[in-house]
């Protein structure tokens, strides 16, 4: 008993997870390196894998957000995985079959057998040779028409190694944030005061307890604001590293991300969607007295551009933010190199500016705690 390939078979090409990521991309589905990986960490845990109609239903919970995507991860499944299944040579049933027992009808029942088992025989090496030759030439990854793959047969070949490599560690900025600190006494009084009980011993001349104040903790806030869209979307798992690393720092609760798109100038957003709109100046206002104001933008240096009407709008932002704000930095996930003939060179002149980088991070938290305060640029004036 034999049997094709089918929807219910499990995946045994990971490479088919690549194929498909790019297949949606050609055809317009809006997927980055963000999408992929969290595709990639699922089929590691073992998600999806149990059948190629597992590993659709998972690619459409992962990436499909309206009825038309469904149908685009139809059609991409239709050219790159149903092909390949097509492809499948027969497989061999080897659960053994019971034959009742005959019994011979005549004596020339053995002559007919034997001349039966040479036919047989050969039959089953032809049959061998053609299914040794059809893996042989068999291609696991194909499109809506099949061809010669360039790649190699041999599965072991497609697998990527996505493994990220960050400018700086999760652990370094945890341990960074960490420097960035405002000690106050807050809440019950669970800490023993040694001093204030010596003090009252020395007053009343009796013991009457030990004397208890509010422990230290760490009331230092941060509001961060973050550029959205364009040019800071290859960026965006450096944000959302740095978001992490100051939850692991212990500023869980006591950071506020605001959205913007090129210019946080007039209104910014409370959602990475850019909704929920609100003039900067409000926002600023409302912040606790000692928060710290962090940019995280690269300021046109992504894509190497120089724009007057974003260099005076992004003034403007800074006129209120440094009247609210001592010690403001901005963050540039851009290497300092590609700063120059910018925007990002006319703002390094009037807000500090820092690199994505461990010595960048370091002289951020730095110049907010007013150790060591960062220069401007000096120079002349960019022109376009």
């Amino acid at each position: 008993m034999t049997f094709r390939a089918t929807q219910e078979r499990p995946l045994k090409e990971p490479s088919l997870i690549f194929e498909v990521f790019e297949e949606l991309r050609r055809q317009g589905l809006p997927l980055g390196l963000t999408e992929y990986l969290t595709l990639a960490t699922a089929a590691e845990e073992g998600h999806g894998l149990e059948s190629y109609a597992q590993f659709k239903r998972m690619c459409r919970l992962l990436w499909a957000t309206s009825t038309d995507d469904f149908a685009v991860i139809d059609q991409a499944f239709g050219t790159i995985v149903d092909p390949w299944l097509e492809q499948e040579p027969l497989v061999q049933d080897t659960s053994p079959e019971t034959d009742l027992p005959r019994t011979p009808e005549s004596g020339t029942s053995k002559k007919e057998d034997r001349s039966r088992k040479a036919p047989l025989a050969q039959g089953k090496e032809s049959v061998a040779e053609d299914s040794t030759l059809g893996q042989a030439k068999r291609v696991p990854l194909g499109g809506a028409n099949p061809r010669k793959s360039t790649r190699s047969s041999r599965s072991g070949l497609h697998r990527f190694v996505m493994t990220p490599r960050w400018p700086v560690p999760l652990r370094t900025l945890a341990t960074t944030w960490r420097v960035l600190r405002q000690p106050r006494r807050q809440g019950p009084a669970v800490e023993w005061d040694i001093e204030g009980t010596v003090h009252r011993l020395a007053q009343t001349g009796i013991f009457l307890g030990p004397v208890f104040r509010p422990a230290q903790t760490n009331q230092a806030q941060l509001l961060l604001l973050i550029d959205q869209g364009g040019s800071m979307v290859p960026f965006s798992p450096l944000v959302a590293q740095v978001t992490a690393s100051l939850r692991l720092g212990g500023y869980r609760g006591r950071f506020t991300p605001w959205y913007f798109h090129d210019v946080p100038h007039p209104r910014v957003y409370a959602r990475p969607m850019l909704v929920h709109g609100r003039l900067l100046p409000e926002v600023l206002d409302q912040q606790a007295g000692g928060t710290h104001l962090v940019i995280l933008s690269d300021a046109g240096s992504a894509r190497g551009t120089w724009e007057r009407r974003r260099l005076e709008q992004t003034k403007q932002a800074l006129t209120h933010i440094v009247r609210r704000f001592p010690n403001p930095v901005w963050l540039n996930p851009m290497p300092k190199d590609r700063w120059r003939g910018t925007t990002a060179e006319a703002l390094a002149k009037e807000i500090p500016m820092v690199s994505w980088t461990a010595r960048g991070f370091r002289d951020l938290v730095n110049h907010l705690r007013g150790m060591r305060r960062l220069p401007l640029t000096t120079g002349q004036q960019v022109s376009p």
